[in-house]
């Protein structure tokens, strides 16, 4: 996973708390447990994320592949064409699934109504 500004988020947290400890108040250093602590929470939070993602794309490919057959409305990037068709296809081979309506190829979110149009 990358972070907002391209960087690995463990690799970011590790900069931090390398920050952290250099800057700390030599009177009052940094507990060692509470960084353990922080790099479990950053690990756990990655792990959710993880886990996030890999659902979500579990849940793309099975509402795409209930379209199979099916007649769809869809519309264009630019929602210029409006399509009204059957599902005769569907392609997993990108990042996102792609239906294919008559023989067009369109993102799974193209689609906009399903069933008798």
């Amino acid at each position: 996973m990358i972070g907002t500004n391209g960087q690995d988020p463990s690799e970011q947290f590790l900069k931090l708390l390398v920050a952290q400890i250099t800057n700390q108040d030599p009177d009052h250093p940094m507990n060692s447990t509470d960084m353990i602590t922080q790099f479990a929470q950053i690990q756990s939070a990655l792990g959710l994320n993880s886990l996030i993602q890999s659902s979500q794309t579990f849940q793309r490919v099975a509402t795409a592949g209930t379209l199979l057959n099916q007649r769809v409305t869809v519309y264009d990037a630019d929602r210029k064409l409006k399509l009204e068709g059957m599902v005769k296809g569907l392609d997993f081979s990108g990042t996102m699934p792609l239906v294919n309506v008559d023989g067009r190829m369109f993102p799974l979110e193209a689609v906009k109504t399903l069933g008798d149009i």
